[in-house]
Protein backbone atom coordinates (compact mmCIF):
# COMPACT_ATOMS: atom_id res chain seq x y z
CA UNK A 1 0.00 0.00 0.00
CA UNK A 2 1.66 2.94 -1.08
CA UNK A 3 0.08 5.66 0.42
CA UNK A 4 -0.83 4.12 3.65
CA UNK A 5 0.26 6.10 6.94
CA UNK A 6 1.78 4.41 10.03
CA UNK A 7 1.28 6.31 13.40
CA UNK A 8 4.05 5.23 15.76
CA UNK A 9 5.69 6.37 18.70
CA UNK A 10 8.93 4.47 18.34
CA UNK A 11 10.24 4.39 14.65
CA UNK A 12 12.40 1.70 15.64
CA UNK A 13 9.23 -0.36 15.68
CA UNK A 14 7.99 0.50 12.20
CA UNK A 15 9.52 -2.42 9.81
CA UNK A 16 8.83 -3.90 6.49
CA UNK A 17 9.30 -7.19 4.77
CA UNK A 18 10.26 -7.47 1.80
CA UNK A 19 9.38 -10.65 -0.62
CA UNK A 20 10.41 -12.05 -3.84
CA UNK A 21 8.91 -14.85 -5.60
CA UNK A 22 8.35 -17.37 -2.61
CA UNK A 23 5.37 -15.33 -0.88
CA UNK A 24 6.38 -17.63 2.20
CA UNK A 25 9.60 -16.10 3.30
CA UNK A 26 11.00 -12.71 2.87
CA UNK A 27 14.79 -11.36 1.52
CA UNK A 28 16.84 -11.62 4.72
CA UNK A 29 19.19 -9.01 5.69
CA UNK A 30 22.25 -9.08 8.28
CA UNK A 31 21.35 -6.84 12.05
CA UNK A 32 23.05 -4.06 10.07
CA UNK A 33 20.46 -4.21 7.60
CA UNK A 34 22.92 -5.45 4.80
CA UNK A 35 20.60 -7.49 2.28
CA UNK A 36 22.09 -11.13 2.02
CA UNK A 37 21.54 -12.59 -1.47
CA UNK A 38 22.58 -16.39 -2.10
CA UNK A 39 22.83 -17.61 -6.36
CA UNK A 40 22.00 -20.95 -6.72
CA UNK A 41 23.30 -23.09 -9.73
CA UNK A 42 24.23 -20.01 -11.52
CA UNK A 43 27.31 -19.83 -14.14
CA UNK A 44 28.91 -16.89 -14.76
CA UNK A 45 30.86 -18.08 -17.62
CA UNK A 46 28.57 -16.02 -20.00
CA UNK A 47 31.03 -16.58 -23.66
CA UNK A 48 33.75 -18.59 -24.85
CA UNK A 49 36.48 -17.42 -27.62
CA UNK A 50 38.98 -19.58 -29.03
CA UNK A 51 41.57 -18.63 -31.91
CA UNK A 52 44.48 -21.07 -32.98
CA UNK A 53 47.28 -20.30 -34.97
CA UNK A 54 49.33 -23.46 -36.18
CA UNK A 55 52.40 -24.11 -37.61
CA UNK A 56 53.41 -20.30 -37.83
CA UNK A 57 56.33 -19.96 -39.85
CA UNK A 58 58.78 -17.04 -38.80
CA UNK A 59 61.48 -16.92 -40.54
CA UNK A 60 65.79 -15.88 -39.50
CA UNK A 61 65.85 -11.36 -38.58
CA UNK A 62 61.88 -11.52 -39.08
CA UNK A 63 59.58 -9.63 -37.67
CA UNK A 64 55.68 -10.98 -37.27
CA UNK A 65 52.34 -9.58 -36.31
CA UNK A 66 49.64 -12.28 -35.49
CA UNK A 67 45.98 -11.68 -36.39
CA UNK A 68 44.18 -8.92 -34.05
CA UNK A 69 41.52 -10.32 -31.46
CA UNK A 70 39.07 -8.18 -30.61
CA UNK A 71 38.38 -8.31 -27.15
CA UNK A 72 35.92 -5.62 -26.25
CA UNK A 73 33.64 -8.44 -25.33
CA UNK A 74 35.43 -10.28 -23.50
CA UNK A 75 36.82 -10.18 -19.43
CA UNK A 76 39.96 -12.00 -19.69
CA UNK A 77 42.12 -13.54 -22.30
CA UNK A 78 45.46 -15.23 -22.67
CA UNK A 79 47.68 -15.92 -25.17
CA UNK A 80 49.74 -19.09 -25.79
CA UNK A 81 53.08 -19.56 -27.67
CA UNK A 82 55.28 -22.61 -28.12
CA UNK A 83 58.20 -22.90 -30.75
CA UNK A 84 57.95 -26.42 -31.66
CA UNK A 85 60.97 -25.95 -33.86
CA UNK A 86 64.32 -27.53 -32.67
CA UNK A 87 66.75 -25.29 -34.68
CA UNK A 88 67.53 -23.22 -31.70
CA UNK A 89 65.83 -20.25 -32.17
CA UNK A 90 64.97 -18.02 -30.01
CA UNK A 91 62.53 -15.36 -30.85
CA UNK A 92 61.10 -12.25 -29.10
CA UNK A 93 57.48 -12.52 -28.57
CA UNK A 94 55.48 -8.94 -27.06
CA UNK A 95 52.30 -8.83 -26.59
CA UNK A 96 50.33 -5.28 -28.14
CA UNK A 97 46.85 -3.30 -27.90
CA UNK A 98 45.45 -1.42 -29.85
CA UNK A 99 42.59 1.05 -29.65
CA UNK A 100 41.75 0.87 -33.57
CA UNK A 101 43.44 -2.17 -34.84
CA UNK A 102 45.95 -0.15 -36.47
CA UNK A 103 47.89 1.83 -33.45
CA UNK A 104 50.03 -0.69 -31.98
CA UNK A 105 51.13 -0.68 -28.43
CA UNK A 106 53.19 -2.93 -26.77
CA UNK A 107 51.89 -4.04 -22.85
CA UNK A 108 54.94 -4.80 -21.27
CA UNK A 109 58.73 -5.68 -22.70
CA UNK A 110 59.42 -8.39 -25.15
CA UNK A 111 60.02 -12.18 -23.47
CA UNK A 112 62.59 -14.34 -24.93
CA UNK A 113 61.58 -17.88 -25.70
CA UNK A 114 64.23 -20.27 -25.39
CA UNK A 115 65.04 -23.98 -25.78
CA UNK A 116 64.48 -24.31 -21.87
CA UNK A 117 61.79 -22.65 -22.13
CA UNK A 118 59.79 -23.60 -25.32
CA UNK A 119 56.04 -22.41 -24.35
CA UNK A 120 54.91 -19.56 -22.75
CA UNK A 121 51.74 -17.75 -21.65
CA UNK A 122 51.18 -14.19 -21.74
CA UNK A 123 48.40 -12.06 -20.09
CA UNK A 124 47.87 -7.93 -21.47
CA UNK A 125 48.31 -5.94 -18.09
CA UNK A 126 46.07 -3.05 -19.71
CA UNK A 127 42.74 -3.03 -21.49
CA UNK A 128 42.42 -1.73 -25.47
CA UNK A 129 39.85 -2.82 -28.56
CA UNK A 130 42.27 -5.00 -29.92
CA UNK A 131 44.82 -7.58 -28.84
CA UNK A 132 47.85 -9.54 -30.59
CA UNK A 133 51.25 -10.73 -30.39
CA UNK A 134 54.49 -9.17 -32.03
CA UNK A 135 57.77 -11.06 -33.09
CA UNK A 136 60.96 -10.81 -33.83
CA UNK A 137 63.51 -13.30 -34.40
CA UNK A 138 67.42 -13.74 -34.70
CA UNK A 139 68.78 -15.56 -36.98
CA UNK A 140 67.38 -18.75 -36.78
CA UNK A 141 64.00 -19.62 -38.33
CA UNK A 142 61.03 -21.06 -36.21
CA UNK A 143 57.93 -22.22 -36.00
CA UNK A 144 55.59 -21.79 -33.38
CA UNK A 145 52.25 -22.76 -32.66
CA UNK A 146 49.36 -20.06 -30.84
CA UNK A 147 46.45 -20.33 -29.28
CA UNK A 148 44.20 -17.42 -27.98
CA UNK A 149 41.55 -17.90 -25.65
CA UNK A 150 39.51 -15.40 -24.24
CA UNK A 151 36.07 -15.36 -21.50
CA UNK A 152 33.57 -13.20 -20.59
Amino acid sequence: MPNFKIIQDQPAQAKVQIYGTNTNTALKTSTDGTLSVTFANVSTLLYFAETTFPDISLGSNATLAITAQNVSTIDKWTWVCAVTSTGGATPQITIQASPDNTLWINDDAATTITLANPSIMMVPNTFLKYSRLYFTNGTTAATLNLWFNGQG
